[in-house]
Order: structure tokens, then C-alpha cells, then sequence
């Protein structure tokens, strides 16, 4: 009857819950909630450098590629509007090529804006202001979410070029 009744006390050396691994999953589901917002936020700082380096470099290579066409088609006998034009498609055409070595596209994430320093575009003196504006969206950003809080960053840089004496024998 002895070995009966200690059968049904329990036992004070055993234990109610065994704990052997239950760290390793804590470490993993703790690594898990505080890696996924780290790496997030990792891949939107580089998507947010990578327009900030687009935005620099087509700025300034806009706004130089417009003044070598501009006096290139003034010195050709174009009018001051036509140079403008012709300007501007060229250094579309930088920005383009600048923003598709970032992974942007010109239509859709960047918009490049020319201007003039002076009254006279083209003049020797006056500078050539190109300002380059990219669109960065973060990834994997509902659109739910989206619609009630854009999540879009907008980063934009300038940049100038002078216009030389063009025309003066040196």
C-alpha cells in the first residue's frame, strides 16, 4: 500500500514547467520585433540617400549640360526661347540617365526645374539655375495607410552654372 499512496504525491524534485529553451525562443522573438523595424528603417534611409545623391548630381549636370547647349544654340542663331528649349529637353535628358543610375524614373519620381539669373537668358555672366526635386515612397507602405498618411519624402537640391563670355576671340 506504501508504493500506492506515493504514487499520488507529487514529486518534489520534478518540476511543474520545464524552462530548457525558452530563452533561445525569447532571444528569437525579441531579435525578430526589434530587427524588422531596424532593418526597415535602414532600407528607407538608403532610398532617401540614394534620391538625395540623384537629386545633387542632377542638379548640378543639368544645370551645365543646359548652358553648353544654350550658347551652343544661341551661337548657332538661335533666339533666346529656342536655346531655353533646347536647354531644357538636354538636360532632361542628364536627369534622366543621372536618376535611372539610382533606380528613379524621370516621369514618375523626378522633376527638374531651369531658370534664369537674369532678365536675358544666355547672357555672359548670367547663371544657369537648375533645381531637381525627387519623390522617395518607402517600401511596403500600405496604401490604406498611404492615403491617410502620405508616406512620401521629397528631397530636392540646386544647382548653377555660369554663363562664360562666349564669342570673344581669348
Amino acid at each position: 500500500m506504501w508504493k500506492a499512496a506515493h504514487m499520488w504525491k507529487p514529486s518534489v524534485t520534478r518540476r511543474r514547467w520545464d524552462d530548457s529553451g525558452g530563452a533561445i525562443v525569447e532571444f528569437i522573438g525579441i531579435s525578430v520585433v526589434m530587427l524588422v523595424p531596424v532593418v526597415y528603417m535602414i532600407v528607407a534611409l538608403a532610398q532617401i540617400q540614394s534620391a538625395t545623391f540623384t537629386a545633387e548630381l542632377s542638379a548640378r549636370e543639368a544645370a551645365r549640360v543646359a548652358v553648353v547647349e544654350g550658347v551652343a544654340a544661341i551661337e548657332n542663331g538661335a533666339t533666346r526661347r529656342e536655346a531655353l528649349a533646347l536647354a531644357s529637353a538636354r538636360a532632361h535628358a542628364a536627369t534622366a540617365v543621372a536618376a535611372e543610375d539610382f533606380g528613379f524614373e524621370l516621369d514618375r519620381n523626378v522633376v527638374v526645374d531651369l531658370s534664369c539669373s537674369s532678365a536675358q537668358c544666355f547672357a555672359p555672366g548670367s547663371d544657369i539655375v537648375a533645381v531637381v526635386g525627387v519623390e522617395v515612397t518607402f517600401p511596403g507602405f500600405p496604401s490604406v495607410v498611404d492615403a491617410w498618411l502620405p508616406a512620401l519624402v521629397t528631397v530636392s537640391a540646386s544647382g548653377a552654372a555660369a554663363v562664360e563670355d562666349y564669342g570673344r576671340a581669348q
